[in-house]
């Protein structure tokens, strides 16, 4: 009888035994799963962020072939340093004046407005101008605008809207000008 009981005592202690570590190893999981989540939030967000580092990285990659490909084209590099230079006001009216001082011009700039530079939708810096600009006739205004829209000039301006009083041959007229002038 004695060694039943210490049969079962030895039972009851392995029960209690296998109790416990059941019990330490239930006190751990609770303890613990908070981490664990942490730990698998951290390590979505670190294979997320190398998805979007491998697509920006891929990005950057095609904008330098671009770059590149732009820079070895001479026609395009031509076109575009355009907008590369830093325009002020003092230039484009020094611009403008040359030309209405040329010789037969038939041109009087009587005053130019340009508003504040913004960026615009494709990231280039644009501004308003508006000249306010007498002519002679329609052939010294026509001279003008084709200046004024001539690919080889040194400045790119794009014209909005025009109009003009139409067939006042005689006499010198006096016409605004809208322009938009875009810069990088």
């Amino acid at each position: 009888m004695a060694n039943t009981n210490m049969l079962n005592k030895r039972k009851n202690s392995k029960v209690i035994s296998y109790m416990l570590i059941i019990l330490s190893f239930l006190f751990l999981i609770i303890v613990t799963k908070s981490m664990y989540y942490d730990i698998q939030i951290a390590s979505d967000s670190l294979s997320q962020a190398k998805i979007d580092l491998n697509k920006k990285q891929k990005d950057l990659s095609d904008m330098n072939k671009i770059k590149s490909n732009l820079a070895n084209d001479a026609v395009t590099s031509q076109t575009l340093s355009k907008f590369e230079s830093s325009i002020s006001e003092q230039d484009l009216i020094n611009y403008f004046f040359t030309y209405s001082y040329k010789l037969n011009s038939w041109v009087s700039i009587n005053n130019m407005t340009m508003e504040k530079w913004s960026k615009n939708e494709i990231w280039f810096m644009q501004s308003n101008l508006n000249l306010s600009v007498t002519f002679r006739d329609e052939i010294a205004m026509q001279s003008f605008i084709n200046f004024l829209s001539n690919e080889s000039s040194k400045y790119s301006f794009i014209l909005e809207n025009f109009s003009y009083p139409y067939g006042e041959k005689n006499k010198d007229f006096q016409v605004s000008i809208p322009l938009k002038i875009l810069y990088y």
